[in-house]
C-alpha cells in the first residue's frame, strides 16, 4: 500500500512531514463539489495520476483517499 508522503512524492511533490504539511496547509479547503484532480493547482501531469489513482490502480486508493480528506477538511481538521 501507498500512503499520503509517497503519493506526493510521485506528483512530485516534498513528501516529508513538513512539506506535507505546507502543501495541505497552502491549497486547502477545495470547494464542496471540487473533484481533487480538477484542483486548479495540479499541473496537468499532476491531474493525469491522479485520476489514474482513482480510476486504475487500487494500491493509491488510500493515499488518495488521505489526499482528498486532507485537503477537504484543511489543516487545521485534518491534523
Amino acid at each position: 500500500m501507498n500512503d499520503l508522503a509517497s503519493l506526493l512524492s510521485q506528483l512530485g511533490l516534498a513528501d516529508d512531514p513538513e512539506g506535507v504539511r505546507r502543501f495541505i496547509h497552502h491549497h486547502a479547503p477545495l470547494g464542496p463539489r471540487m473533484r481533487i484532480e480538477e484542483a486548479p493547482f495540479w499541473t496537468q501531469a499532476q491531474a493525469d495520476v491522479l485520476s489514474a489513482c482513482w480510476l486504475e490502480d487500487a494500491d493509491w486508493c488510500d493515499a488518495f483517499d488521505q489526499l482528498n480528506l486532507a485537503l477537504s477538511l484543511g489543516p487545521e481538521d485534518s491534523a
